[in-house]
């Protein structure tokens, strides 16, 4: 098996995959690359043999990979749901001697490192605020406050994944 042509011939049709699943482009590629990694390293390992169809494993792989990746993201989504709709984010709990959740950490974190303005429309949002409220009360347009809910309400999951491992 040439890997070399495998990936080259391959790769755009898996970053579509990627895209055409829900990723960004960034992510699909780096998706792309974890899946030809594994493949990789199971070819080395004897566990891919070179004589069978390589491409519907390849594929079968990168299908295995995205469902494990939308597990992970709707677990971590079901726990920033929880967090936003049961308490309230400007006082997350004291700490009182336990270590908050990794989705707790990541909305600190993303508080800490994103614009004000847009940590504040997404927290307004999460705590029952639609996007014509904001519109009324800051004169943003409503796509601003869709774009800062999806953008913060990303990144957190990110965080909390890249933070849960």
């Amino acid at each position: 098996m040439n890997f070399e042509k495998l990936y080259s011939k391959k790769y755009k049709d898996l970053v579509g995959f990627g895209i055409v699943s829900g990723l960004q482009k960034q992510d699909a590629e780096d998706f792309v690359q974890g899946v030809f990694l594994e493949l990789y390293k199971k070819f080395l390992a004897g566990e891919v043999d070179a004589s069978q169809n390589v491409e519907a494993f390849l594929f079968r792989l990168a299908k295995w990979r995205m469902t494990d990746k939308f597990q992970q993201l709707s677990s971590a989504k079901i726990r920033f749901k929880e967090i936003g709709e049961f308490n309230d984010l400007d006082n997350l709990p004291a700490k009182d001697g336990r270590d908050y959740e990794p989705l707790e950490k990541a909305i600190l974190l993303a508080e800490k490192t994103t614009r004000p303005k847009t940590f504040r429309y997404w927290r307004e949002q999460i705590n029952g605020a639609n996007a014509y409220d904001l519109y009324k009360k800051y004169g943003i347009s409503r796509a601003t406050a869709y774009l800062a809910k999806s953008r913060v309400s990303k990144k957190i999951v990110e965080l909390a994944i890249n933070l849960d491992k």
